[in-house]
């Protein structure tokens, strides 16, 4: 029987960690950012000025969420080309896949991040209810340990975590070098996050712009 290591054939730890490790912190990073973008005009006084320009939640979720979409496009052009080929982790065939699912990543994590900062005001609570909700990320979404081999109820956690399914995707995109066709099950997933967390956190913020309008009399 002859047989073949795929993917990682040295056993490089560097192949195999630096890409997980990368990526799982600009989930954190984005999440972490995120739940400060729509409560910290209360906590700084500047809601004033934002619904001078408009009074419309969605108008003001899709502004900063775009704003925080280009700031995630310049961390994936670090990481692709100028970090990955570094360590000698490029593969320019995957680079479009990559950023596809990246991007969708990127939107699932702000709107986990919006949604909760549109709920509560409390930077400490929704900062740690962040903390809390991706740090165990690298762990419980497949990189280290095999989900199938995790208790049910770790396995629903992984679930409702964006970066298990972006992880799986790309596996599949980066290291797999596969069609994109292949990730259509984990683009769907991430599509899902999107399609929940931002119209949840328009009608929530809206409601606190109501109230406050309300309350001010503007």
């Amino acid at each position: 029987m002859n047989t073949t290591t795929l993917y990682n054939p040295d056993f490089n730890y560097q192949m195999y960690l630096t890409p997980g490790l990368i990526t799982v912190g600009l989930q954190m990073a984005l999440v972490v950012a995120s739940v400060l973008i729509l409560n910290l005009e209360f906590r700084r006084n500047t809601i004033d000025e934002l619904l001078q320009i408009s009074t419309s939640s969605s108008q003001i979720v899709v502004g900063k969420m775009l704003a925080h979409l280009c700031i995630s496009w310049i961390l994936f052009v670090l990481v692709a080309y100028v970090v990955f080929p570094v360590y000698e982790l490029g593969k320019p065939k995957t680079d479009f896949n990559f950023f596809l699912i990246y991007t969708l990543m990127s939107l699932a994590c702000i709107g986990i991040g919006m949604m909760l900062s549109a709920i509560s005001n409390n930077l400490l609570f929704v900062t740690d209810v962040a903390l809390f909700f991706t740090s165990p990320a690298f762990v419980f979404s497949g990189f280290t340990f095999p989900r199938w081999a995790m208790p049910w109820y770790d396995q629903f956690y992984a679930d409702i975590m964006p970066y298990t399914h972006f992880l799986d995707g790309f596996i599949k995109l980066y290291f797999m070098e596969l069609p994109l066709s292949y990730a259509t099950p984990e683009i769907f997933k991430l599509l899902v996050f999107i399609g929940i967390t931002f119209p949840l956190s328009i009608v929530f913020f809206q409601r606190k712009v109501n109230q406050y309008l309300k309350e001010n009399r503007i």
